[in-house]
């Protein structure tokens, strides 16, 4: 029966094939995972404003319109807490004359004009003689005016010395001598005399 043997052997082996194809499988390649889709990823992705990212430029129309609000609430400030009241410059420029002054009538006058003593007048209980000094040169001058009141209370002498010591050109320097001592009960019958020296002065 060696045909039997043969069949048998051909059989076994076809089994045994069989049984080896099914125990080992060929193997497959590694699974690619799936592509995300794009609208998938545009909402994943979060997105960056210029404010948010680090690289973006400031924002300079912001900046100046705070610093112009801040200018403006100083402005405001300052002219709150300004004193009130006219400016301190001077309005009028104008270099009154010795008859501007209102000291009234003449009593005295010396140096051509230049040194001129009022009529005496009682203030605060003082005697006075007002005085007007007029420079109508074009150099600085310096003055010394002694001032003698004759009569009053004691119908005596009193001599007061007065200096102008920086007189500019085109200028007047209104002053006064203290003659309290001559007597205070009228004023009006008191002799008034000058002596007037006059030195000019350089600009160095």
């Amino acid at each position: 029966m060696p045909s039997s043997r043969v069949l048998l052997g051909v059989v076994a082996l076809t089994a045994a094939a069989v049984a080896g194809c099914g125990t080992q499988s060929t193997p497959r390649a590694a699974a690619t995972p799936p592509r995300p889709e794009a609208s998938t990823v545009a909402k994943e992705t979060p997105e960056v404003t210029a404010e948010e990212s680090p690289s973006a430029e400031p924002d300079t129309g912001a900046t100046l319109e705070v610093n112009e609000t801040l200018v403006d609430q100083e402005s405001r400030e300052r002219a709150r807490s300004a004193p009130s009241g006219d400016p301190v410059a001077p309005k009028d420029t104008h270099i009154p004359a010795p008859d501007e002054y209102g000291f009234g009538a003449a009593a005295a006058t010396a140096q051509d004009g230049e040194v001129v003593a009022y009529i005496p007048r009682v203030t605060g209980g003082r005697l006075i003689v007002p005085l007007t000094i007029h420079n109508p040169g074009s150099g600085r001058v310096a003055y010394t005016i002694n001032v003698r009141v004759t009569g009053g209370r004691s119908d005596a002498d009193v001599t007061v010395p007065v200096k102008a010591s920086n007189v500019f050109p085109s200028t007047t320097w209104p002053t006064e001598a203290d003659v309290t001592a001559a007597g205070t009960q009228d004023a009006k019958n008191l002799k008034v005399t000058l002596r007037v020296t006059k030195k000019s002065l350089s600009f160095g």
